[in-house]
């Protein structure tokens, strides 16, 4: 009978901090663990990286070409005179004006999309640990469940064990109090394993920042109204980082277009020189002129408007992937709100009474041992069903958080239509 009640304190007992005292095990909220994980996962090292790569390509874009020098020594003979010349070059490229704005809006351009996709990785990495988080919660709710459970099965079964020695009840009915308590027996270890993996998964994912023994604060909390699923759309055009860096990768590539039509452009370049010879030296200044005659740089051209189309059917195809998994999610979310709904209503409670009813019918002689069993089962799985329900729930919630770029999803109450 106290399995809803175990269950229903294991999801709400919430403590406030992750304060501890001394000698007693960390305690963390979920915000605390995302901090520890985004300051640790190799993930956002990386993507900081590309955004300090791409900050470089503009200060590489907005430099100009080095200058190239030329030296040749040469040795003239006149007669009976014989000297040494020598010639040296000095030539400066000068990009035109329209060439250098477009490499430095090429780089802009990377560095936007470098930014969005560290902000996903960072929503990424919340939404992992949100899932590792609610993962080990249902652990502790189905440990306490299934403890429980084992508890009531092996009093049960001591109670049949006494009977048949006083003669009161046939010894078929203990062997199967017997193999019932076995199978509660590999539940509950099933259960306790299954928490140690979360907690290892949880430590492994933060960097083993946690420590072997840690505890973590919060609760399952029951189903909220979401917003509109139209304004949950909008919100994820406007601020998923996914789709704002599919869009700075079409704008990346139209700068990559402007630049290689640039380029088609006559290319400058400023010479000075001077001559030394037998009998005279010679100093000159000169322009070259590259003539775009041949090439006309048509091969860049064609590439980078093929990347323009590339990218922005890769943007559309996103936008059709975010807003699948939106209609997804939110289904899967009212799905396990209207699960959770049905135990509040009278699920969680029309097992429990069963239970006391079927325990007292069998006390009295009126069922069997296997209705018994039947009416504990049915409890069991019910507690169990809610658990994931909730879990289901957070699953979810997390989910479009994600689908957010990591902001909150201001869920609708009754009082916050």
């Amino acid at each position: 009978m106290r399995l809803c009640w175990l269950l229903i304190a294991a999801l709400a007992g919430a403590a406030p901090a992750s304060s501890f005292a001394a000698g007693d095990p960390p305690r963390y909220r979920l915000d605390e663990l995302r901090e520890i994980a985004r300051a640790r996962h190799p993930s956002l090292e990386s993507a900081s990286a590309a955004v300090a790569e791409a900050l470089a390509a503009i200060r590489q874009a907005r430099t100009v070409a080095d200058p190239e020098a030329r030296f040749e020594l040469r040795r003239a003979e006149a007669g009976a005179v014989s000297d040494p010349e020598y010639l040296v070059e000095l030539e400066q490229p000068l990009p035109l004006p329209g060439v250098r704005r477009a490499r430095v809006e090429v780089g802009q351009s990377g560095l936007r999309r470098a930014e969005h996709e560290r902000l996903e990785a960072g929503a990424a990495v919340d939404a992992a640990v949100g899932r590792l988080y609610v993962e080990i919660l249902l652990a502790q709710a189905t440990v306490e469940v299934t403890r429980e459970s084992e508890t009531l099965s092996r009093r049960l079964a001591e109670l049949l064990q006494r009977r048949v020695e006083v003669g009161e009840a046939p010894p078929l009915d203990a062997l199967k109090a017997e193999a019932e308590l076995y199978a509660r027996r590999r539940a509950s270890v099933e259960a306790r394993r299954g928490l140690e993996a979360a907690r290892l998964a949880l430590d492994a994912f933060c960097g083993n920042a946690l420590g072997p023994s840690f505890e973590i604060a919060g609760a399952l909390a029951g189903p909220a109204r979401l917003p509109d699923v139209r304004e949950l759309a909008e919100r994820i055009e406007r601020d998923n980082p996914r789709i704002r860096s599919a869009r700075a990768a079409v704008e990346a590539a139209e700068a990559r277009e402007r630049l290689e039509r640039s380029l088609r452009m006559p290319g400058l370049a400023l010479s000075a020189s001077h001559e030394s010879e037998l009998d005279k030296s010679v100093d000159g200044v000169g322009v070259g002129l590259t003539l775009p005659l041949w090439n006309r740089n048509r091969a860049g051209v064609a590439a980078s408007a093929a990347a323009v189309g590339g990218a922005r059917a890769e943007l559309r195809a996103v936008s059709l992937e975010l807003r699948s998994a939106l209609l997804r999610t939110v289904a899967e979310h009212a799905a396990a709100a209207e699960t959770v709904a049905l135990h509040d209503e009278g699920w969680r409670r029309a097992t429990q009474e069963s239970v006391a009813i079927a325990e007292f019918s069998f006390a009295s002689g009126e069922i069997s041992l296997l209705d018994l069993l039947d009416a504990q089962r049915a409890q069991l799985a019910v507690s169990l069903e809610e658990a994931e329900a909730r879990a289901r729930l957070a699953l979810s919630r997390f989910e479009i958080e994600r689908l957010l770029g990591g902001k909150p999803i201001e869920e609708r109450t009754d009082e916050n239509p």
